[in-house]
C-alpha cells in the first residue's frame, strides 16, 4: 500500500490535493508544483455550459510534465478491458488515479447532489478484496473504501503517472518558468476581463448558479479553490528562496485571497437574498485587478 498524506498548501480542488499528495510522497518538491497557481485571467470566455463560466490556474498535468517531467497517459474506461488485473500490476510501482462522478463516489459530500468529475488515487487491495482509496476527503474521513465491482462500474477513466525520466526542476529553472507565466499580463486588458466577471454574475441565471443547496455551487467552489491558489503560491515563492527580496508579499497574496473570500460572500448572499450589492461587488473586482497589478509588478522584480 501507499500511504499517500496530504501535502502542506495545496488546494482542496480534488485533482491538485491528490497530485501535490502524489509528489510528496515520491520525494518530489511538491512546493513547485504550486507554480500552477500563477494566474489572472478567471473568466471562462467560452464555458460549455454557464455554470463553468470561471477558470483557475494552467493544466494539471501540464504542469507535471513542464516542471517535473512526469508524464501522465489517460485511459478511457474501453480501453481498460481486465481493469482488476491492471490495478493489481500498477500498484506494484504507482498509485493508479481514477475519475469518477462524485454523484456517485459514495463517501463523498456530493453523492446524489452534484454531478462534476472527482479524482482519486487507489493506493492498495486489502485482503478481502476491497479498494483502499486516497482522495481530498482525507483529512476528515481517512482512506475510503470502495469494493472493485462498485468501481468498474462507474469510473469514467484512468491515469498512469510515468516516473522513469522525472527529476526536481532547480532554482533557475522555476525562476525561468515564472517569468514565462508573467508574460501572459496585461493590467488594461485584465482589468477588462474582471469587470466581465461581473457581467457573468449579473446575467447568467441566477438559479442555475446558485441552486438551493449552496454547497454544490460550481461557481462558489471555484471562487473558494482561486481564494486558496492565491495564498499557495506563496509556497512556491519560499520554495525559490524569493521570500528575502519581497518580505511584504505574503501580505499582498493574503489581500488577493480574502478579495475573492469577500465576492464569494457577496454572492451567497446574493443568492439567498435575490438581492446583488452591485457597488460592492464591483469594488471588490476592482479590489482584484488592482491587487493583482501589485503582484505581478512584484513578481517581475524577481525575474528581472
Amino acid at each position: 500500500m501507499f500511504d499517500l498524506t496530504i501535502a502542506e498548501n495545496c488546494s482542496t480542488e480534488c485533482y491538485d490535493f491528490v497530485i501535490s499528495s502524489l509528489l510528496k510522497y515520491m520525494g518530489f518538491k511538491y512546493e513547485a508544483y504550486n507554480l500552477k497557481y500563477l494566474y489572472f485571467d478567471y473568466l471562462n470566455s467560452m464555458p460549455a455550459e454557464p455554470i463553468l463560466g470561471l477558470k483557475r490556474g494552467n493544466d494539471a498535468f501540464s504542469m507535471l510534465q513542464l516542471l517535473f517531467n512526469i508524464k501522465a497517459r489517460y485511459f478511457m474506461r474501453e480501453e481498460l478491458i481486465d481493469l482488476k488485473e491492471k490495478i493489481e500490476t500498477e500498484l506494484k510501482y504507482r498509485p493508479l488515479a481514477f475519475i469518477m462522478n462524485s454523484y456517485y463516489c459514495p463517501w463523498s459530500p456530493y453523492r446524489s447532489k452534484l454531478c462534476f468529475p472527482h479524482m482519486f488515487f487507489v493506493v492498495g487491495i486489502k485482503k478481502t478484496g476491497k479498494l483502499i482509496c486516497f482522495d481530498v476527503h482525507y483529512e476528515e474521513m481517512g482512506y475510503a473504501e470502495i469494493d472493485f465491482e462498485f468501481l468498474e462500474n462507474h469510473f469514467e477513466g484512468a491515469f498512469i503517472f510515468d516516473f522513469a525520466n522525472a527529476s526536481n526542476p532547480d532554482n533557475d529553472y522555476l525562476l525561468s518558468s515564472l517569468s514565462q507565466g508573467l508574460l501572459a499580463f496585461n493590467a488594461e486588458e485584465q482589468l477588462q476581463k474582471n469587470l466581465a466577471l461581473y457581467d457573468y454574475f449579473l446575467h447568467s441565471e441566477k438559479e442555475l448558479l446558485f441552486p438551493d443547496n449552496l454547497e454544490t455551487s460550481i461557481p462558489l467552489k471555484y471562487l473558494l479553490w482561486i481564494s486558496e491558489d492565491k495564498k499557495n503560491f506563496h509556497s512556491f515563492l519560499r520554495l525559490v528562496e524569493s521570500e528575502s527580496l519581497l518580505p511584504s508579499t505574503y501580505e499582498l497574496f493574503s489581500a488577493a485571497s480574502k478579495n475573492f473570500l469577500i465576492l464569494r460572500g457577496y454572492l451567497m448572499k446574493y443568492a439567498i437574498t435575490g438581492i446583488l450589492k452591485e457597488d460592492l461587488v464591483k469594488k471588490t473586482i476592482n479590489n482584484i485587478s488592482e491587487t493583482d497589478k501589485k503582484i505581478w509588478t512584484r513578481l517581475s522584480k524577481i525575474v528581472s
